[in-house]
């Protein structure tokens, strides 16, 4: 599967930034498991599982966006998770947050990368 990654800065005023990546539906769960562990609080099991059950669910072509407050590295951390079905077993996923949880989210999607 080809797999991106993007950084993208929004601005000085807010910044933010973009982690991006296409993968196989069976490697979502893992994925979210490795950002879970970058995050002290906001994203556990239950979010995994919902954004998990969300992308089975979803029809091919639709794109679901959820959000969740966390806390990184002792701060609170708005994160802004997309998901899109590409293919019956493939998605594509966007997490939009702070420049230095994309960035470690980055480097957390690496063995993901095909």
């Amino acid at each position: 599967m080809i797999a991106s990654v993007i950084m993208l800065l929004q601005g000085c005023a807010s910044p933010g930034a973009e982690a991006s990546t296409n993968l196989d539906l069976a490697d979502l769960a893992p994925l979210l498991k490795s950002v879970q562990r970058l995050i002290q609080s906001g994203f556990s099991d239950a979010e995994v599982a919902q954004i998990d059950a969300t992308a089975h669910s979803m029809p091919v072509n639709q794109t679901k966006e959820l959000k969740f407050q966390t806390v990184f590295h002792g701060t609170n951390t708005a994160l802004r998770l997309q998901v899109k079905k590409d293919d019956v077993d493939a998605v594509s996923v966007w997490f939009i947050t702070s420049p230095e949880l994309a960035a470690e989210i980055q480097t957390a999607m690496k063995p993901f990368l095909h």
